[in-house]
Parts: structure tokens; C-alpha cells; sequence
């Protein structure tokens, strides 16, 4: 199961976007179960959803996220790509995996790279590079 998160519409016709961000729960699915709806699917893409659910990431989603947990963590899995029109069957999401060389490439951030987290009244501010970061003690702070 993955999940799914966005603005996009919450209904196509007539159309009705949402106030809040919405999150919706997907299985992930063969390519060769989403074939049967979908005449080409790239070996890069990661298929799910539902055959003729209510459930679907929709116009205006895409470039968002497709999550999934591991080891009690959720990990990128894919990126939200293409679908119906009507939002209504399985959909492709861009396999971050296939990618992760040329993201590494391009960014400089490495592939293994897990950001570090604040604890207690800390704030981390992102240095001039992307692998610099520092971690100090926001004076006074109550909440962020």
C-alpha cells in the first residue's frame, strides 16, 4: 500500500478543489494488471490504484508525492506522473528508485543522504552546500 498526497481536484465535474491537503491510501499494482486499462505503461513507472475506484491522485497532483512505509519510516517511491481523466483508475508514478543516480548527480545530495533532525528547541538551517547543515539551539523559542 502506498500513500498519496495533494491539492488537486476532488471532483472533475464540475471541478472542486480541495481547502486542505488531501491524502488518499493506493495498492500498488502490477504493470501488467494496470495494462488492461492502459495500452503502454514504462518499465520506470510504478503503477496503483484501484480498477474502477474513487480513489486516485487527480489534475493538479502531479509532482507530489507517492510514499511507502519501511521499516516504520515512509520512504519516496514514486512521484505522481499520469492517469484518467476522470480520476478514476489506476495511475503511473515516476520510480524515484529508477532515478536516484541522476538525482544524486544533479544535486549533489547522496544517495544513502538522510537530513538530520531537530530535537528539543532546535532549528536547522541549510548551509551554503547541500550536504552543510547546522543544528543550534533556537534562543527563547516556544513553538514553531
Amino acid at each position: 500500500m502506498s500513500w498519496i498526497t495533494g491539492w488537486g481536484l476532488t471532483k472533475v465535474s464540475p471541478q472542486v478543489l480541495p481547502v486542505t491537503l488531501q491524502k488518499v491510501q493506493l495498492p500498488i499494482i502490477s504493470n501488467a494488471q494496470a495494462s488492461t486499462v492502459w495500452r503502454s505503461i514504462s518499465s520506470t513507472d510504478i503503477m496503483a490504484g484501484y480498477l474502477n475506484g474513487n480513489k486516485d491522485a487527480c489534475n493538479g497532483d502531479n509532482g507530489g508525492p507517492m510514499v511507502v512505509p519501511v521499516f516504520g519510516e515512509y520512504k519516496l517511491a514514486g512521484i505522481i506522473s499520469w492517469g484518467s481523466s476522470n480520476c478514476n483508475t489506476y495511475g503511473a508514478y515516476t520510480r524515484v528508485s529508477d532515478f536516484d543516480t541522476w538525482i544524486s548527480t544533479s544535486t549533489g545530495i547522496p544517495k544513502a543522504y538522510k537530513p538530520p533532525s531537530p530535537v528539543g528547541d532546535t532549528l536547522i538551517c541549510q548551509g551554503a552546500g547541500p550536504d552543510q547543515y547546522s543544528i543550534a539551539k533556537l534562543p527563547s523559542a516556544t513553538d514553531y
